[in-house]
């Protein structure tokens, strides 16, 4: 019954990522605003608005609206200026993203981040995927360097399996970083229910698995590839605990 339940749940993620795009937007987390009102709401808004996802909006909504209004001027006659504002409007807003996209997603980070952390905490598994996704970091692991801090959930779930805890978040070796964001992307990715997940060949040992084994006691992933991780017995009977 408990299987069913969780597929069922993890339905919604998959409709509201494939079908609905207004479901996208991240779903509300119990005292997501803590941060302050700017930190808070103010610049997620700001980068929900420059973000790749509403670029790619923009161009499908907005490219085929501004050639369908020269069409129709080219036939039918009208106003010259308001074809060029059907033009020029969706350009600069198109232009705007390019532009501020990297500056406001930095800004944006460690709010996206105490967003995550809260997600995570109260258990809303369709948060975290959806805010992990938002916040666009899979392979910026500088951005991560920044929201590492804020993820209170996740370095408390290492820190309890027995993962070497980080001396000082700022002074991270490349290695450690890697290791982390790679960590934490699986347990973002694991906990969102995402079906198919791969963490190779980062030496995570048994105390990895075990912050894995956690984020698996929840989830609806269906494939994990975990192969040169130097994974023993106590990792490997984590995870199959954690499947029971």
């Amino acid at each position: 019954a408990s299987t069913r339940y969780a597929l069922g749940a993890n339905c919604f993620n998959e409709l509201a990522a494939s079908h609905l795009s207004v479901l996208l937007i991240a779903p509300k987390v119990q005292d997501e605003w803590s941060g302050g009102f700017w930190e808070g709401m103010i610049i997620p808004t700001i980068y929900k608005q420059v973000a790749k996802s509403k670029r790619q909006h923009l161009l499908i909504e907005s490219v085929p609206q501004a050639l369908m209004s020269v069409l129709f001027l080219a036939i039918e006659g009208g106003s010259i200026f308001v074809a060029a504002l059907n033009l020029v409007i969706p350009g600069v807003q198109i232009a705007l993203t390019f532009l501020l996209f990297k500056p406001v997603r930095v800004a944006a980070i460690p709010a996206l981040g105490k967003r995550l952390n809260r997600a995570m905490k109260s258990g809303n598994t369709v948060a975290t995927k959806a805010l992990w996704e938002e916040a666009e970091i899979r392979d910026d692991t500088q951005l991560f360097k920044l929201m590492l801090p804020h993820l209170a959930f996740f370095l408390d779930v290492t820190k309890r399996c027995g993962f070497p805890e980080p001396k000082d978040l700022k002074k991270l070796g490349d290695e450690e970083l890697k290791t982390l964001h790679e960590m934490a992307a699986a347990f973002a990715s694991i906990f969102g229910g995402q079906a198919y997940c791969s963490l190779s060949s980062l030496k995570i040992g048994d105390s990895g698995a075990k912050v894995l084994a956690e984020a698996l006691k929840s989830s609806t992933t269906r494939t994990l590839i975990l192969y040169d991780n130097d994974i023993g017995d106590q990792g490997a009977e984590a995870l199959a605990e954690s499947l029971k």
